[in-house]
Parts: C-alpha cells; sequence; structure tokens
C-alpha cells in the first residue's frame, strides 16, 4: 500500500500558521517564548526562505545571547532537513565554523514529518548542553 505524502506546499502552510499564531504541540509547546520563526518575505508564495531567532537557556553563561539564524525550506523539503545557518558566531558540533551552516543534523533524528520549530528546539537544547559543558571544564565560558 502507498504511502500518503504531504504536499511540501501544505505543511510549509501549516508551519507558517503555526509560526504566526504560535500553536505547536504540546510536546514543543513550552519552548514557543525562547524561539521565533517566519518567513523573510512575507510574499514569498514559494515558502523556502524563512527567518529564525533563539533564545538559549536561561539558566546557563549564554542566557543573555540571541541567536539570529537564516532557513532554507529547499525542494525535497520535508524529505530532507531544511539547510539552517547561523548568523551569529558559534562554536557548536556539526556547525562549520566561519560559516554558522548546520551540517550535521546529529542533533535531532529527522523524519519527513519532523517540523523547522522541532529543529530549532533541538538546536536550542544542543546551545544548552554545549555551553554547560564548557562550563564545566573552564570554569567560565563567554
Amino acid at each position: 500500500m502507498a504511502q500518503y505524502r504531504v504536499p511540501r506546499s501544505f505543511k510549509l502552510l501549516a508551519e507558517l500558521e503555526a509560526a504566526e499564531k504560535g500553536k505547536y504541540p504540546d510536546s514543543v509547546a513550552q519552548y514557543a517564548p525562547f524561539i521565533s520563526l517566519g518567513l523573510k518575505n512575507p510574499s514569498d508564495m514559494t515558502l523556502t526562505t524563512w527567518n529564525a531567532s533563539i533564545i538559549p537557556d536561561q539558566n546557563t553563561s549564554v542566557g543573555d545571547r540571541f541567536y539570529s539564524l537564516q532557513v532554507s525550506a529547499g525542494g525535497n523539503y520535508p524529505e530532507q532537513p531544511p539547510s539552517i545557518k547561523f548568523e551569529n558566531v558559534v562554536a557548536l558540533p556539526g556547525i562549520v565554523n566561519g560559516s554558522g551552516q548546520v551540517v550535521s543534523f546529529s542533533f535531532m533524528r529527522w523524519t519527513p514529518e519532523s517540523t523547522i520549530f522541532e529543529a530549532l528546539v533541538a538546536l536550542r537544547a544542543l546551545i544548552t548542553k554545549a555551553h554547560k559543558a564548557c562550563a564545566r571544564v573552564s570554569g567560565n565560558y563567554k
């Protein structure tokens, strides 16, 4: 039996509506105050290029930072994860130093049912985990 696939545009429209209204599944809704997501150009009918921001866990040495990201949902989205690029300088596993490009989605298990917001939640957790580990090793991370 063939598996039904939601068309790319329908999935992205649902994600845009969730982002605009702040209506996320219960499993990730608690992170909505710390992550924003929206189209870079509101008239982009292809729903390809998005802006995002992440405020890290407030109980860490990086809690006062604000990370800006560019997200691109390519033609093979959602079968393939979106392209995500940090606009800020970051040093995290799976992210190219200098460019900020996320090259590995090892921080989460991507499936066609995953969403851009879920990827951002996973990145926020990665930031928190990495900076807590640095603080334990060096005693201070700034």
